[in-house]
């Protein structure tokens, strides 16, 4: 099989070489690589997804607040689902989906860092994500009579 030119010789040392004067003036790199080489989709001295939800608007806080409190409704479906062990399996493959998600991770880190087919992730996602607004809307709704009701 041929060599990709990052895969020889010439390219590594070239890399060393270059590698070695960004150390050594001061560069710091800002995205995390990975041992094999590979980008992680994670950024040095940010929380996980900070940087990859875009800017920090109002809405997209809210949202994903709204992501990370469903994180603990998956958790209690998923001890609830105790008893049934193919059920909990299922859940436990939500369960880190959709923690990753609520965290800003697009589908494509997602899948890297659990191994879960993308088109899967984005399943996942977009069923929890109904049933986080669905949840949301019980909410405002209860909110909304209390209201009235006081």
């Amino acid at each position: 099989m041929a060599r990709r030119y990052f895969q020889t010789p010439e390219f590594k040392a070239l890399h060393r070489e270059w590698t070695q004067k960004l150390k050594d003036s001061g560069f710091r790199e800002l995205e995390v690589i990975g041992r094999d080489g590979r980008d992680t989709g994670l950024l040095n001295g940010m929380a996980v997804g900070d940087l990859q939800r875009g800017l920090y608007e109002p809405e997209t806080e809210r949202y994903f607040a709204l992501c990370r409190a469903h994180v603990h409704r998956i958790e209690r479906r998923l001890r609830a689902a105790s008893s049934r062990p193919e059920v909990a399996a299922k859940l436990v493959t939500v369960l880190a989906v959709w923690s990753l998600h609520s965290e800003g991770l697009r589908p494509p880190a997602i899948r890297s860092h659990t191994g879960v087919p993308r088109n899967r992730v984005k399943a996942i996602v977009a069923r929890e994500e109904e049933l986080m607004r669905r949840a949301e809307d019980r909410a405002d709704a209860a909110e909304e009579k209390d209201l009235v009701d006081d």
